[in-house]
């Protein structure tokens, strides 16, 4: 009796449905001919007080279900705006086709994080076939480097860690400044510990690292309960006990510091997780693209208002397009507002993400496209 009752409740959802569905193909009917009418009469699409209005009165009648048709009208009305931006466009943004194409095959000058054996040294060796590297301690220091010198054609610095997570610094200096992501790489990372000629596991007391790689091999530091310092990068670390020449000194860096600076490797591996990868980018002050470019990097703010990042992710979705990473920075407006930083796989050359893009950009605060570049895994081995 029970299974009965549940299917006829369920036939009764179903009946109901297949009532929804033709009243929503008229809505979004009834949508397509608002826009044509606002285009002809030069109208723009966007009515924020007459959305907020018809929110707040349908949401009202809802009762009980009030936050819930909130969010069911909400996202009607995004997706009736995305259908009338197929129509009317009216964004100032630059079709893809008038991206510079990128070809990291030529010649270029590259500003690059860190020291010589760095692993964003491997990230810049890997993404470019003919590249003159220059090395800057700090992530200021090479972006400045790109800002400020036109002697310099791209910078190179990590933006994340699959273990130790986002690297924020980078982040914050992508959303406030004109510079674009032309090319993405994914680093394995194998940390091994580096020492003097002489040095064992056993008579290293001190190591120095950057920070996110003392973080990476935290396990292995703690089981012998070693000293850790922060160095600038983890080739300067190596570097350094190059310099020092003590036997209780050790560094973590890679293979390739090892053999730059002469050091000998004391163990291998030493990261807390085998499948370490850290995620470096290619930067450019001016937007690029390339045939093969399969994720896009956006930056935008929204209102303070519930359920607005829900609606806005629902078009993604209502697109098909997969959201691989989201992050919000905090604006430098002391009012806790929030700007969000996202990617998401696929090509501004296809026509609906365009027009979502243009869309977005008509409706959002501070709405920038960060590039749209080809994202690989380097091998390294």
């Amino acid at each position: 009796m029970a299974e009965d009752k549940l299917k006829a409740l369920r036939k009764q959802i179903d009946e109901i449905d297949g009532k929804l569905v033709p009243l929503f193909c008229k809505r979004m009917d009834t949508a397509l001919n608002v826009a044509l009418y606002k285009k002809e009469n030069g109208m723009p699409i966007f009515d924020a007080e007459r959305e907020k209005a018809i929110l707040e009165s349908l949401s009202a009648s809802a009762g009980k279900y009030k936050g819930y048709a909130s969010v069911l009208y909400g996202t009607l009305m995004d997706l009736s705006r995305a259908l009338q931006h197929d129509v009317i466009d009216s964004s100032d943004m630059p079709a893809a086709g008038e991206a510079t194409q990128f070809d990291a095959s030529l010649p270029c000058r590259v500003a690059c994080f860190g020291r010589e054996g760095a692993y964003a040294h491997i990230a810049a060796r890997s993404i470019f076939d003919k590249a003159k590297i220059e090395f800057f301690p700090t992530f200021a220091d090479t972006a400045a480097a790109l800002l400020n010198d036109d002697r310099f054609d791209y910078a190179v610095m990590p933006v994340e860690n699959s273990t130790a997570g986002s690297v924020l610094e980078v982040y914050d200096i992508l959303i406030n400044n004109p510079l674009y992501i032309v090319a993405g790489i994914e680093i394995p990372v194998i940390h091994c510990l580096l020492g003097v000629k002489g040095a064992t596991e056993e008579s290293i007391k001190t190591v120095y690292s950057h920070k996110q790689a003392l973080s990476q091999c935290s396990e292995f530091i703690k089981a012998r309960s070693m000293q850790q310092i922060e160095e600038l990068s983890t080739a300067a670390a190596a570097f350094r006990i190059s310099k020092e020449n003590d036997i209780s000194l050790g560094a973590i860096a890679s293979k390739l510091a090892a053999s730059q600076y002469g050091l000998e490797i004391i163990k291998e591996s030493i990261q807390n997780t085998s499948n370490n990868s850290t995620r470096f980018v290619a930067l450019s002050r001016r937007l690029s693209s390339s045939a093969d470019a399969d994720k896009i990097s956006i930056v935008f703010s929204l209102d303070h208002r519930p359920g607005t990042l829900y609606r806005t992710l629902a078009r993604f979705a209502a697109l098909g397009l997969n959201l691989t990473k989201i992050e919000s920075r905090p604006k430098h407006s002391g009012k806790f507002e929030y700007t969000f930083y996202l990617d998401f796989t696929g090509n501004i050359n296809r026509e609906e993400t365009w027009r979502l893009l243009s869309a977005l950009k008509n409706e959002m605060q501070d709405f920038k496209v960060l590039g749209n570049y080809q994202d690989r895994i380097a091998d390294i081995h």
